[in-house]
């Protein structure tokens, strides 16, 4: 009786033990994943907030992207990474197909002081060229990351004919460079939270196409999310070893430095089931603290401790 006055809510010949009823307008439990945890953790009392992780984005977004590339002779990514979150831009490369990618010449990162150390390392999960250019600041205050990347892309198309521009950036401070190469192909891809509805209204407008890195899935990063928070471990161990200095010895507050550094953002609880994750795997059981010798000089030296 009980499956049969809740059938429309199961595909055929399926049938869940459920916690909590059905309402017609549900319909089928397990249209998606997404769909699918939303209501199992309703029917918990709970709220299931970390879509990114389990849907990637529609195969007309990656369309459009590859639409772009085949109609593209030059083509090169230049990332904004003071306005971009590097896991969105990393989970979007790494949802695209290979052979499509290998039309891009190149991927340009115009980092800052102040940004994720994550693009330190975005060469090991993409198998385009990089080139990273740190730019510098001249007042505190003030980056120069937007006019330093405007030049770099005006370089790049009238001196390397570099025709086919992908911008990955949610500014619109770049509009201007848009305007200014009209013979230029721009794609643009940015992320939802970050953008204004004013220059989606302008992309509409003139025909550009743009898509939210956001809506590709998270799932294929998490790795990556991983060797950022490690490597920026063992760079403070590597400071320590080097200076004596460590910074601090509270455990909850060098995860959450960690965490900056890597510029992990995220639901809190998901962003806590990290941290533990992470403090289960490499601090919990401390580190190795031993005497070395260094041209006649007896001092100590921190390694993790390896199980």
């Amino acid at each position: 009786r009980t499956y049969l006055s809740q059938k429309s809510a199961y595909p055929y010949q399926m049938f869940l033990n459920w916690p909590k009823k059905f309402k017609e307008t549900d319909g089928n439990i397990l249209f998606n994943d997404l769909k699918f945890l939303r209501l199992l953790y309703a029917a918990n009392n709970d709220r299931f907030q970390a879509g990114e992780y389990v849907v990637d984005a529609k195969e007309e977004t990656k369309q459009e992207i590859y639409d772009f590339l085949n109609k593209s002779t030059n083509t090169a990514i230049f990332v904004d990474c003071e306005n971009v979150d590097p896991y969105s831009f990393g989970a979007t490369i790494l949802n695209l197909d290979d052979k499509e990618l290998s039309k891009i010449k190149k991927i340009v990162l115009y980092d800052d002081v102040n940004t994720s150390i994550a693009w330190d390392y975005i060469t090991n999960i993409v198998n385009i060229p990089v080139i990273k250019k740190d730019v510098e600041r001249l007042l505190d205050s003030k980056s120069l990351v937007d006019i330093t990347m405007t030049a770099g892309i005006c370089e790049e198309y009238y001196k390397n004919n570099m025709e086919s521009i992908i911008l990955a950036s949610s500014d619109s401070d770049f509009w201007g460079v848009i305007k200014q190469l009209p013979s230029a192909r721009f794609l643009v891809l940015n992320e939802f939270k970050k953008t204004s509805q004013a220059i989606i209204e302008q992309l509409d407008k003139y025909k550009i196409p743009h898509c939210f890195m956001s809506y590709f899935a998270q799932d294929k990063i998490q790795q990556f999310k991983s060797d950022v928070l490690y490597l920026g471990l063992i760079k403070r161990i590597k400071h320590f070893n080097e200076t004596g200095e460590f910074g601090t010895l509270d455990v909850i507050k060098l995860i959450q430095e960690l965490f900056y550094d890597a510029g992990i953002v995220g639901a809190d609880s998901q962003i806590e089931k990290e941290k533990e994750s992470f403090y289960n795997k490499y601090l919990k059981d401390g580190f190795v603290i031993k005497p070395v010798s260094i041209e006649g000089k007896l001092v100590f030296k921190i390694e993790l401790y390896k199980k």
